[in-house]
């Protein structure tokens, strides 16, 4: 694989920290999705890195061997670079609660709406959500067994002072006490937790953002679309686990999933799926981003 937007994300990085008024290609393309640093740098020293890894793990699609068909869970900067970057005729799906007129962006998020279908509503029914998470403590996690699981889990694991979940498992912020507390709340007789006893009080509040029954917003991208060359996980904070079970197995041999808000406490997202597939025979890490708190993966299915 080439990249050429590598060298673009680099020539950002140093213009602009030499020069913040820089006026590169890449700055003004920024600007042109509502992210220009010249103007609310406040907001924008936020947004801007995470944006950037965004970038990253849409470019890694961009270089693979076609892109037919994205799905995207979770809208926002991200929905810009698919809308704006992927080759004509690729079919993108964006699947969020949220409808684009409710974002600060919504005047970009319109302007990509010709080549992003944007899918308002839940992803789970209230019934799929609480079946995975049964309270019960697992010998295995989605096929693989939990000490596997617990040998790749470190890369995913980093203190996080500002993190809800942190403080609601009075974990401490320190580097060199994190590791052996987040083992002691996770793991069980050698077995795995689950998120729900762990966290009841923000697992609950996650679910009702599903729907009572179904068919859900994602019933009917599953039901229009058999494969997908790509899937982008960035939705909500317990349902990304149980749409993996739902949409993983849709990923051609060949294709990605990329995953953000990757390390636990900040986020519960995804630090068990990465480490999932960085154990997993099944799939190969290609990338794994670490310049923000929240973070990027990358990985190919074989």
């Amino acid at each position: 694989m080439s990249f050429d937007w590598n060298r673009k994300l680099l020539k950002y990085h140093l213009a602009s920290a030499l020069r913040p008024d820089a006026n590169t290609a890449l700055l003004q393309g920024l600007a042109k999705t509502a992210l220009d640093t010249r103007a609310g740098r406040a907001n924008d020293r936020y947004n801007v890195p995470v944006f950037l890894q965004y970038a990253v793990g849409v470019n890694f699609a961009l270089n693979l061997d076609r892109l037919d068909t994205v799905l995207e869970l979770g809208s926002g900067y991200s929905s810009l670079l698919w809308g704006t970057l992927a080759p004509e005729g690729t079919r993108i799906f964006s699947v969020d609660g949220k409808p684009v007129d409710a974002y600060d962006i919504r005047e970009p998020l319109r302007a990509v709406a010709h080549r992003v279908r944007f899918v308002t509503g839940p992803t789970l029914t209230r019934e799929q959500y609480r079946a995975f998470y049964d309270g019960q403590t697992r010998a295995e996690f989605l096929g693989l067994p939990v000490a596997a699981l617990r040998e790749h889990l470190g890369p995913f694991v980093r203190p996080a002072q500002r993190s809800p979940y942190a403080a609601a498992l009075d974990l401490p912020a320190d580097s060199g006490a994190l590791a052996p507390a987040v083992d002691a709340r996770l793991f069980e007789g050698g077995g795995l937790r689950c998120l729900s006893r762990l966290l009841p009080q923000p697992w609950e509040a996650d679910a009702r953002f599903c729907a009572p029954q179904g068919p859900t917003a994602l019933d009917g991208v599953l039901a229009e679309a058999e494969t997908f060359d790509a899937v982008f996980y960035d939705c909500g904070e317990f349902s990304t686990l149980p749409e993996w079970t739902l949409t993983s197995g849709r990923i051609r041999p060949g294709g990605l999933a990329v995953f953000h808000d990757v390390y636990f406490p900040k986020s519960v997202k995804t630090f068990l799926l990465c480490a999932l597939l960085a154990a997993s025979p099944d799939w190969d890490v290609l990338y794994h981003d670490t310049t923000t708190p929240q973070g990027l993966l990358v990985a190919r299915r074989r």
